[in-house]
């Protein structure tokens, strides 16, 4: 089974699991407390009247903010499971499903494609920026959040007066590696070193203007005090802005 294959069959299975994990700050802490504070920074206030594509919309949270701050949103994701579940959520979006790296949209149908956590699940970044430039009006914007670089390779190790030791794996490649994110539901993501990232982009056509690296708000620490203290100390996801 390929890649999108696994993170499509292993969605439509535990998809309702996840979607009901994001109710629960102590359980989708990066989400809740990371991603979500961060992406919303940036979007809130510009999104108003522009044509958004929210790609990997997953349970239609994000294009469900994004469409009350007044975009014409539309969502595309892989997962059946998802879709209905965005579909019931959010009925009056226009929630489809397709692939990231083949989307059911026409040329420049879009002034803004906003991503959140999708891009690791891509071994080949190539085709996935290709159809967000095509979709793209010129001069449009990408707005994404993944899995960053310096996460996929750092690897904890419990000391013996206690506390936890960090050491970084090896930084160059392209190897596929596993995490969970709900009891049961294993996916397949691929570290991208920044450069790699960056050359992709500039290869679709994109102009970086932006790079966050955001970090949890302190009231978050008494939800996971563990998780709050690794990853105010070491990155955990980046938000990257370009532009055609």
């Amino acid at each position: 089974m390929g890649s999108h294959e696994q993170t499509k069959a292993q969605y439509d299975e535990f998809g309702g699991a996840y979607h009901a994990k994001r109710d629960d700050p102590s359980r989708s802490f990066y989400n809740t407390f990371v991603d979500v504070p961060a992406m919303t920074a940036l979007l809130e206030g510009a999104v108003a009247g522009r044509r958004v594509l929210d790609l990997g919309c997953g349970s239609g949270i994000p294009a469900g903010r994004m469409a009350s701050w007044g975009a014409g949103v539309k969502g595309v994701d892989i997962s059946d499971t998802m879709v209905e579940i965005a579909r019931r959520e959010q009925p009056g979006i226009d929630f489809v499903v397709g692939d990231a790296a083949d989307l059911p949209y026409g040329d420049g149908e879009f002034d803004l494609v906003v991503s959140s956590l999708v891009m690791h699940y891509f071994d080949d970044l190539a085709p996935l920026f290709g159809e967000v430039s095509r979709v793209l009006r010129p001069g449009g914007g990408l707005l994404f959040s993944f899995h960053h670089p310096m996460m996929e390779v750092i690897e904890g190790r419990e000391l013996e007066g206690g506390g936890v030791e960090y050491l970084a794996a090896e930084y160059f490649h392209n190897d596929p590696y596993q995490f969970g994110v709900a009891p049961g539901m294993e996916l397949t993501a691929y570290h991208h070193s920044f450069e790699d990232v960056f050359a992709a982009l500039a290869a679709a056509g994109f102009r970086v203007d932006l790079l966050q690296e955001p970090r949890p708000a302190p009231e978050s620490r008494r939800y996971n005090k563990q998780i709050y203290d690794q990853i105010s100390r070491y990155p955990s996801f980046c938000i990257i802005g370009a532009r055609l």
